[in-house]
């Protein structure tokens, strides 16, 4: 019974995890961020989990810090151990994006790199949280309205056509 109980706790709590949501807020709505559409100007937005707040700079230390590390780099997401994207931190996120091959049972087969420095519309990053060619839109918010607002995509979009550097 006690081997049973050692790994029932930590299964019980991923299931539990991908039942509700695999982020802690993804959808905009859910962190406070205001819609493009909304008619407001610029600035920062606080977002309503963790005090992340939305600059929506086009750097990958905004990016990171606004969307990877709360929506992407959590244990049963990105953050995690399975066989596709890793997201353990800053510096490895980074590596693991740019310039490298998607790797996911789903997605391997398109060619496509992660992030395609200067080309958005061949990143699977940007693809992902727009219009997937492969596996489902990311982040992956069970029951939310929608995934990142437009500020967010463009934010991505503009700093992959920079040509994605790391800051």
């Amino acid at each position: 019974m006690r081997a049973r109980s050692a790994w029932a706790l930590p299964l019980w709590a991923g299931l539990t995890c991908l039942g509700s949501a695999c982020s802690s807020g993804s959808a905009a709505s859910d962190r406070g961020a205001v819609d493009a559409s909304d008619g407001s100007e610029g600035g920062a937005d606080e977002g309503a989990d963790a005090g992340v707040t939305l600059t929506y700079q086009p750097t990958y230390s905004a990016i990171w810090n606004e969307i990877l590390a709360p929506d992407c780099s959590l244990p049963f997401c990105h953050g995690g151990s399975a066989d596709y994207l890793q997201l353990p931190s800053q510096a490895m996120g980074y590596v693991s994006l740019v310039d490298a091959s998607a790797a996911g049972p789903d997605c391997a087969s398109t060619h496509l790199l992660r992030v395609d420095p200067g080309h958005p519309e061949t990143s699977l990053l940007y693809l992902k949280v727009t219009n997937p060619p492969c596996g489902s839109k990311m982040p992956l918010v069970y029951g939310a309205p929608e995934y990142l607002d437009s500020r967010q995509t463009a934010q991505i979009q503009a700093w992959i056509a920079a040509g994605a550097p790391n800051d």
